[in-house]
């Protein structure tokens, strides 16, 4: 059998699967559509304030052991900032903390979600249903995951507040276009 392998996609999990396979001691080949590597994880210079824009911010503050361990794995993780905390700010300019407390998933962020000003008690409790119930959910049923959130009572400005947020920046996705799976 050759020990020659093709991959086909350069994003994270192209990347972590060629870094295990060349550890093997195959001889890997990327392919790769853009022109670079990384992905959904990248981040991008915004040309309306020169700030650079990371659209996988949950990976900065450590929350992805698997990344985390591959970046450990390349040699890479010396180039990874660590962040503490993260802030989102609204169009109003307040700003919501939101930072890791020393308990497991998913509680290290309970008291930041509970002081995310820009959703109401309500919005909190049911999303706080909603993620209980994501946790028993058939996934072998693939509908669209926001077709989901509708149907377990989730608002459209809880999806888009929380949900779209949320998936957005760890994702780089909206839930309109991922499956419940």
């Amino acid at each position: 059998m050759s020990k020659k392998v093709v991959i086909v996609g350069g994003g994270l999990a192209g990347l972590a699967a060629a870094t295990a396979l060349a550890g093997r001691g195959f001889s890997v080949t990327i392919l790769e559509a853009r022109n670079r590597l990384g992905g959904r994880a990248s981040s991008f210079q915004d040309t309306a304030s020169g700030q650079l824009v990371d659209t996988c911010q949950h990976l900065s503050m450590g929350c992805c052991t698997n990344f985390a361990h591959f970046c450990k794995t390349v040699g890479i993780d010396r180039l990874l900032n660590n962040a503490c905390e993260l802030f989102f700010m609204t169009p109003d300019g307040r700003l919501t903390r939101f930072a890791s407390d020393p308990f497991p998933a998913p509680f290290h962020l309970f008291r930041s979600f509970l002081r995310a000003h820009y959703l109401s008690w309500r919005q909190k409790l049911s999303i706080g249903r909603t993620l209980l119930q994501l946790k028993k959910a058939e996934m072998e049923d693939d509908l669209p995951f926001s077709d989901w959130l509708e149907s377990h009572g989730q608002s459209p400005e809880s999806v888009a507040r929380f949900w779209g947020l949320v998936l957005t920046s760890a994702l780089n996705e909206s839930p309109e276009r991922l499956g419940l799976r």
